[in-house]
C-alpha cells in the first residue's frame, strides 16, 4: 500500500494513469459498505494489479499493488503521484498534537494496515484511545472497526463507557457487530 496525498483525486490518478499508459479494468463506485476503487494493469505485465482507492470510512486515498514486480510499479506511483512514505505516515501519526491533525495522520496510518507493523500501529491507536478529543477516539474506534485486529476488543468495551455519547455509540455499534460475528451472523 501506498497513501497518497489529499491532492491525488480520482481525476488526478486517472490522468497520471493514461501517461503511464496503464489499462482501466474495473471501476467500483462507493457504497454503503465498499469505497470507490479504481483497478488497473500495466502493458508491460499484465499479471500486475494496481488500485486506486478513496475510501470515504478512513479519509484517506492509497493505492495497493498487486501481482508481480511489485517494487517497480510501486516506484512508478511514487514518481507519478504525491505520496507518503510509511515511516512518514507514522512518524506524523505518531507527533501529531492537535486533534484533526492527529486524527488525519492516524487514519492514514490505519490505510497502511500490517504494513504499518502491527504494534507500532496498536500502539498508536491504544496511545490515542484516552485523548482528551472526542473526535480523536471517534477515530481510534473508525481505525479500529477497519483493521478489525481482535486485539482492540478490550479497548472497544473500554470506550462503551466513555464521557462522549457519540463515543460510546460508535463504541456499542462495533461492540455489537464483535457479538453479532461471535455468533456467526455478521
Amino acid at each position: 500500500r501506498l497513501v497518497l496525498t489529499e491532492d491525488v483525486s480520482e481525476e488526478v490518478f486517472r490522468e497520471g494513469a493514461v501517461r503511464r499508459g496503464w489499462i482501466l479494468l474495473e471501476e467500483y463506485s462507493e457504497t454503503n459498505e465498499a469505497p470507490f476503487e479504481l483497478v488497473y494493469t500495466t502493458e508491460a505485465n499484465t499479471d500486475v494489479r494496481i488500485h486506486y482507492v478513496d475510501d470515504p470510512f478512513i479519509l484517506a486515498r492509497y493505492a495497493i499493488v498487486k501481482g508481480k514486480n511489485i517494487k517497480t510499479v510501486v516506484s512508478l506511483l511514487e514518481t507519478t503521484f504525491d505520496a507518503y512514505d510509511d515511516e512518514e505516515v507514522l512518524e506524523n501519526a505518531e507527533k501529531a498534537a492537535k486533534p484533526q491533525e492527529i486524527v488525519d495522520w492516524m487514519l492514514n496510518a490505519t490505510a497502511l494496515a500490517e504494513q504499518a507493523g502491527r504494534e507500532r500501529l496498536a500502539s498508536l491507536i491504544r496511545k490515542r484511545v484516552g485523548h482528551r478529543s472526542s473526535d480523536v477516539r471517534r477515530a481510534c474506534l473508525m481505525a479500529i472497526s477497519w483493521l478489525e485486529w481482535p486485539v482492540f476488543r478490550e479497548l472497544v468495551v473500554h470506550l462503551t463507557r466513555d464521557k462522549n455519547a457519540a463515543v460510546r455509540a460508535d463504541a456499542k455499534r462495533l461492540a455489537d457487530a464483535y457479538a453479532l460475528r461471535d455468533e456467526g451472523k455478521l
